[in-house]
């Protein structure tokens, strides 16, 4: 059997870079190691594709033993189709050079449709064109396919006590905008496995490409030039923007060829302080942002898993369902905190649970500082209309939110150490520099995903140690931001004893 040059996986990878595609086939070693996020993301794919496989029962699955041996699959594949299979799991064909898996295969009343699966709610351009190359193999192979579809998550949906799942899914055909595509096609693929021939990768410069539609796997490796504080670090910079100062060698924040009159107030403020590398604070709006609090203060953490099958009845898919909270509670200022927290039982739905002990812990007065306000925000509204019964309380709840991160979003304090990053990790970091190390390591284990692994029964590892530092994260967290309000009262009030002392 002829062997191939392309995958489909490997040919999008071309669309968006000619060096991706070659460093993937020949130079794989420089690849970023794959997060536990990212794992997560590709282990929810496969997940949505299985429980796609049931809107066609009794299919047969071509996929081969091993990801290296796609051509057994393809022969796998022909010998199903000639026995008159009519359902097939990830039928796999070649053509040209390129191999194709499409995750299923049926021969209906109309002759044979094609179907793949995304565990998104929607269609987009590259899902189009990726279905397209998929599209083209199969025909070219010799097999008509009558019409190809995309499968997607309905987020529409809400689950009743028993998941539906034809009404979890959506089918749609996406065979019109395939054929405005199919005469490109052919083009493309020589001009790919051409550049596959060269003894060396090409020199293609960074840009727009390296994250559109995805950001690459090679970015460690083809951005190691780039300062670890650049210019695409301005917060709120356009990308391209970024890059014409880059090209030009106007490469970090502080460069005095910056032309600042391109930049805005708050991007301006941020230069400033890359330029003095001292903290600049807009006193006015910070001062009242700190004498409206209102005591007792309660430093709110909390941890979220959004499912893309929805596992609760009355939840939707990729609904955020609240699990974990860590609050610590100031009764004054200056005096000492009090901890509570909250880890539901992976065995249930953890949203009642989850909420009446954050009912409890919150009581009845003081602003309620959170990280996400939108978040926040939207996770209590949804739980008011599964639980109306609780709904003037957590009404009360929400009209006592205060947004921690409005200060460093609206630039009225900004630290040089936080690089134009306004996230809560980059905000702790600069202003709470002993917890740094700590809130490094707890970026490296994405802990919603132990949770949901326990809750869908797929966790291997020791339960018991994964809570204590479930917990222990939030709590460092919560604590953090604490800390943070006194670091900024420190700032306004350098004679204001913040330790109660």
């Amino acid at each position: 059997m002829p062997s191939y040059q392309l995958s489909k996986s490997t040919f999008m990878q071309g669309l968006q870079c000619d060096k991706r595609l070659y460093l993937y086939k020949h130079q794989r070693g420089l690849m970023d190691p794959i997060s536990t996020e990212q794992q997560a993301v590709f282990d929810r794919g496969k997940a949505v594709g299985k429980l796609a496989q049931q809107l066609f029962p009794g299919g047969i699955d071509a996929s081969p033993p091993h990801h290296f041996q796609m051509l057994e699959a393809v022969e796998t594949t022909r010998r199903l189709i000639e026995m008159g299979h009519p359902i097939i799991y990830e039928a796999t064909f070649l053509f040209e050079g390129v191999i194709a898996a499409l995750d299923i295969l049926v021969r209906n009343q109309a002759g044979w449709w094609g179907y793949e699966v995304k565990s998104s709610g929607k269609v987009n351009g590259t899902y189009i064109t990726d279905a397209a190359i998929q599209y083209y193999v199969i025909r070219g192979s010799g097999l008509m396919l009558q019409d190809m579809r995309l499968i997607h998550l309905n987020r529409d949906y809400v689950r009743g006590k028993d998941l539906e799942i034809r009404r979890l899914f959506v089918s749609q055909s996406v065979l019109e905008p395939i054929e405005k595509i199919l005469p490109l096609l052919p083009e493309e693929i020589a001009r790919q496995k051409a550049l596959l021939l060269s003894a060396e990768p090409p020199e293609t410069p960074i840009g727009l490409h390296c994250t559109d539609p995805y950001p690459c796997s090679f970015m460690g490796h083809c951005w190691k030039s780039v300062p670890a504080y650049s210019v695409f670090d301005i917060s709120g910079i356009q990308r391209y923007q970024a890059l014409k100062w880059y090209q030009k060698g106007i490469q970090t924040p502080d460069h005095p060829e910056l032309p600042l009159d391109q930049l805005n107030d708050k991007q301006q403020i941020q230069i400033a302080a890359a330029r003095s590398q001292t903290p600049q604070i807009q006193q006015p709006e910070l001062t009242a942002f700190v004498e409206n609090m209102e005591f007792p203060l309660h430093f709110l953490e909390f941890r979220c898993i959004n499912p893309a099958i929805p596992l609760f009845p009355g939840t939707r898919p990729y609904q955020n369902l609240p699990f974990l909270f860590s609050l610590h509670l100031q009764e004054k200022p200056g005096s000492a905190a009090q901890h509570f927290d909250f880890l539901a039982d992976p065995a249930a739905d953890p949203r009642q649970q989850w909420l009446e002990q954050l009912l409890l812990a919150v009581g009845t007065s003081g602003d309620i500082l959170v990280q996400d306000i939108r978040l926040c925000h939207k996770i209590l509204t949804d739980l008011q209309q599964t639980f109306p019964s609780l709904a003037p309380e957590l009404n009360q709840m929400i009209l006592r939110l205060k947004d921690l991160m409005m200060p460093f979003r609206e630039a009225w304090y900004y630290h040089p150490a936080m690089c134009g990053k306004i996230t809560p990790h980059s905000v702790f970091s600069a202003l709470v520099p002993e917890y740094a190390s700590y809130l490094e390591n707890s970026q490296k284990v994405h802990l919603p995903t132990l949770f949901l692994q326990k809750l869908s029964g797929t966790f291997t590892g020791d339960w018991e140690k994964a809570c204590r530092d479930i917990k222990q994260d939030a709590e460092v967290h919560s604590f953090a931001m604490l800390k943070i309000i006194e670091k900024i009262t420190l700032n306004l009030y350098p004679s204001v004893d913040v330790n109660g002392q």
